[in-house]
């Protein structure tokens, strides 16, 4: 397998004045220890629940375990090691895994194959991978299909109920059908607004596990326009409206779980009443990943949480059942590859996952790409100028797949940014690229 060299200097953890090092010396180990609380709690509160399941001590102690050396060796930036290939632990990823950890395109001048040399992405990548595999190492079925981070999950969309109604509420006040075109496209415009501030409830940013407000009425998004920095609505919604016909599809590559998932729902919801595509296909993560990150089973108990609010909010009773439908007819689609759980760019999509690139290719109409680290991994995290063209920064996607992205900044990348407008924002706010509060929108769909 061949990866594409970074275009230029990847983002790594032996900056130090860089966000990446923050992450790996200080928010990682406390991701971890939280961790480590977690599965110990499990064990022991004698409280047994869909999440927690049945984990005995014994289990748990190993798992503990392993996550106290993993926390160890990247306090003390060890040699990174790799994963078994062979045997009832070994992943299915596992050999892809070990072809990267082996190869040196995203280590700079030489360095060493280390916690702090490695380049960012690999790194947190890296670490979600070794927290998998602790569980893997299980025989027991139940720890290996354990979701640690599923309370945080679940927790954050239950203390988001407010924000859930009241967005049930607006579209519950709105006829869609017989809307004039420009009503169509403000509709359509305040729901690809929703879904992406609802990305800043990303709780690997924020370990207290306290969310920043949501954002769920016309004032707020009038409010927070003034934050996103580059901003593409209209230019998707021109290619959504004006490549608009029953049979064709849009893809979204999920991030957050939580509220941020439920802005989904909400978008995907408008895009097919609006029948600006036939079906739509949700990409998730194949195991807990970046702590909020959406799998299978969230989607699942987002549906049973919203069941549970029918009695506070009888709005959501029909839009409750067009989602069933949509499920069970094939109108939404759920699916999971182990390519997003990979280390490398998407620039490396073509070659390293051929069968999803192709799929995309040939039968979407829009692929939305969620989150700060789908856009790390568009623009293949490196040290841009932020004047670089978006198109130039996703290398080989451009022209070839029809992409958007929705993103909250968080990370040292950013790219499409006009000079006099990155003044700005550094006169106003220092921290603007990784503290979450500002936004950008962008796409690419042509050559």
């Amino acid at each position: 397998m061949t990866r594409l060299s970074p275009p230029r200097p990847p983002l790594r953890g032996s900056l130090t004045d860089s966000f990446a090092y923050i992450t790996i010396r200080d928010r990682i180990p406390i991701i971890l220890t939280k961790a480590i609380d977690q599965v110990y709690r499990d064990a022991h509160s004698g409280e047994k629940s869909s999440v927690s399941s049945n984990i005995s001590a014994s289990i748990a102690k190993s798992v503990v375990e392993k996550l106290a050396v993993l926390k160890y060796e990247i306090q003390h930036d060890k040699v990174l090691t790799p994963f078994p290939e062979t045997g009832a632990s070994a992943g299915s990823d596992a050999k892809l895994w070990n072809e990267m950890l082996s190869d040196t395109v995203d280590i700079v001048d030489g360095g060493e194959n280390t916690w702090f040399k490695r380049s960012w992405l690999f790194i947190e990548c890296y670490m979600y991978r070794r927290v998998q595999q602790a569980f893997l190492d299980s025989d027991d079925h139940i720890i290996r299909h354990y979701d640690i981070f599923a309370h945080q999950k679940q927790n954050a969309l239950k203390n988001s109920s407010v924000g859930i109604i009241e967005l049930i509420n607006l579209v519950g006040t709105r006829t869609v059908q017989g809307l004039a075109l420009e009503a169509q496209r403000d509709l359509v415009r305040d729901f690809l607004q929703f879904s992406l501030w609802g990305n800043m409830a990303d709780l690997s940013l924020h370990a207290h596990g306290v969310l920043p407000e949501s954002t769920t009425n016309q004032h707020q998004l009038s409010t927070r326009s003034s934050k996103i920095i580059v901003d593409h609505t209209e230019m998707i919604l021109d290619r959504l409206f004006t490549n608009s016909n029953a049979d064709g599809r849009i893809d979204i590559v999920l991030d957050n779980a939580g509220f941020e998932f439920f802005t989904d729902l909400m978008l995907a919801d408008i895009l097919l009443q609006l029948r600006l595509a036939k079906s739509v296909v949700f990409h998730t993560k194949c195991y807990p990943w970046f702590v909020s990150d959406t799998t299978r089973r969230d989607i699942e108990w987002t549906m049973q949480y919203c069941e549970s609010l029918l009695p506070k909010v009888p709005n959501l009773s029909s839009i409750l059942q067009r989602w069933r439908d949509n499920f069970n007819t094939g109108a939404w689609i759920v699916k999971e590859h182990e390519f997003w759980t990979l280390p490398c760019s998407f620039w490396d999509m073509p070659t390293v996952a051929p069968d999803l690139y192709d799929n995309l290719k040939a039968n979407s109409k829009l692929v939305l790409f969620k989150g700060d680290l789908n856009y790390r991994k568009l623009v293949y995290d490196c040290q841009w100028p932020v004047s670089t063209p978006f198109e130039t920064a996703i290398g080989p996607l451009h022209g070839s797949l029809p992409l958007a992205t929705l993103r909250t900044c968080k990370s040292d990348v950013a790219v499409g940014v006009e000079k006099d407008r990155h003044n700005e924002i550094e006169a106003q706010d220092a921290g603007w690229m990784v503290n979450g509060k500002w936004g950008l929108v962008q796409c690419s769909f042509g050559v």
